[in-house]
């Protein structure tokens, strides 16, 4: 019996139905009876092919086949999926577990997870993701840090269905439901936390009871300066972090290895380089309170000078030697030489005024102030030879004059030539003065400046 989409069990297993057999009556038409035993042994042939056959040979059949290979998939995708996820993911189970020890009358997130007395350590890590300004005027830098700790708490030890640790989101309510040691950075001066987009924290509980924490900071920290050797200087910048209510009695602070403090590679600073040692310490601090524990980490930091040569060094030399041109103008033109001089000099006040501009007001004397005042004491110079040349000329001329009118009566032509003579001896005088001024002033600055740089550059960069 046919079924609307192909025979039923019963047919597909029987045997193939023999032909009846001919009556006379049908043999009498051969043709007609070819043509009803090819159209029914087509029809047996496509009833016993089976069903793999009409799925190819069938539209109907072939569609049945390409939807259930889809079901197929799209369920084997589906447990794929899950069994990856279960996995990956502690199982609810995990969490649930975690949070009634938390929850539990047993936990105080204000008691420090201690055991057996011994001071809970916490070990710490930093990476400098960013180096911002450095400002000496308020002795200051910024800085953008990713901040790390971690600590063993037993009381949140759990168990686990796949051995893997418990990831906490930040947004979990487990971020101010567990204990949390207390640092603060003993060194800052402001600072912010960073929640775009969400806030920048994250907590793992491991199921051994070891808790990590991390989040990311930007600081304004204070770096006591020592500008003595300005603008070739080396600036010590430290960094401090204490513990800020429990003593070193109940918790101490550790650098978790000795390379535990990172710097990008990809900071650049514009007037500062770097340097390429690290310094970590693991110490206390003392109070009147106590003592609590502290860990430090120190920058070097190498000023470069290519700034200070360009807008300081450079025009303050040129200043210098432009007013020694004074002395290679004639005595005569004395207006042109005062000139010059009170120009050079205004300008290196200028000078002097700009370069301490980004400088704090201090108490002691910088390379820098050595070397203006001792630029505005070269251009001073040059002043003060032009004035002591014109001083001469005057002094000369006086005496000339005054002995021109003794012998006025009684000779006159001797009187012309002691005139001339007297000319003759001050400007002899002045013209002294100005050669020995220009062998003096370019050779005591150029003594100056190598022992400058000696000093400043060589001896105290070592």
């Amino acid at each position: 019996m046919h079924t609307p989409h192909g025979t039923s069990s019963s047919r597909l297993h029987a045997v193939p139905r023999q032909p009846p057999t001919q009556s006379p009556r049908r043999l009498s038409n051969p043709i007609g009876s070819t043509r009803r035993g090819s159209r029914e042994g087509r029809r047996q042939r496509e009833e016993g092919g089976g069903h793999h056959w009409r799925c190819l040979k069938t539209n109907q059949w072939r569609r049945e086949c390409i939807r259930a290979m889809r079901r197929h998939l799209l369920l084997a995708a589906f447990v794929v999926a899950v069994v990856a996820t279960l996995s990956s993911r502690p199982v609810r189970g995990d969490i649930d577990s975690l949070l009634k020890i938390i929850n539990s009358r047993n936990y105080d997130r204000g008691v420090l997870p201690k055991l057996n007395g011994e001071p809970v350590i916490v070990n710490c890590h930093l990476t400098i993701t960013e180096f911002g300004s450095i400002e000496e005027s308020t002795m200051e830098y910024q800085i953008m840090v990713h901040q790390g700790m971690e600590w063993t708490d037993p009381r949140l030890v759990h168990k686990t269905g796949n051995g893997n640790s418990t990831w906490v989101d930040p947004g979990n309510r487990l971020m101010g439901s567990i204990w949390k040691p207390r640092l603060h950075y003993s060194n800052e001066k402001r600072g912010s936390f960073h929640d775009i987009t969400m806030p920048n924290a994250l907590l793992r509980i491991f199921n051994n009871g070891t808790v990590s924490y991390s989040i990311r900071l930007s600081l304004t920290l204070a770096c006591p300066m020592d500008l003595r050797n300005f603008p070739m200087d080396t600036q010590i910048c430290p960094i401090y972090l204490e513990s800020f209510s429990s003593m070193v009695n109940d918790l101490e602070f550790r650098w978790a290895t000795p390379e535990a403090v990172l710097v990008s590679k990809f900071i650049r600073l514009n007037e500062f380089s770097l340097g390429p040692h690290i310094i970590v310490k693991n110490g206390a601090q003392n109070y009147s309170v106590g003592t609590y524990s502290q860990i430090s980490v120190t920058f070097s930091l190498h000023r470069e000078t290519g700034f200070y040569v360009i807008q300081i060094y450079a025009p303050s030399t040129l200043i210098v030697v432009v007013s020694w041109l004074s002395s290679w103008m004639k005595t005569q033109a004395m207006v042109a030489r005062v000139a010059l001089g009170i120009t050079t000099v205004l300008t290196m006040t200028t000078q002097i005024s700009g370069s301490r501009f980004s400088l704090p007001k201090l108490s002691y004397i910088t390379a820098m102030d050595i070397w203006m005042t001792t630029c505005l004491v070269f251009v001073f110079s040059a002043l003060l030879e032009s004035v002591l040349v014109s001083v001469l000329e005057q002094k000369e001329g006086t005496a000339a004059q005054k002995q021109q009118q003794q012998q006025k009566q009684q000779q006159q032509m001797q009187q012309q030539q002691t005139q001339v003579s007297a000319r003759q001896e001050s400007s002899e005088r002045a013209a002294r003065l100005d050669a020995a001024s220009r062998v003096v002033l370019p050779v005591s600055f150029a003594l100056f400046n190598l022992h400058y740089w000696l000093v400043f550059y060589v001896a105290l960069q070592r």
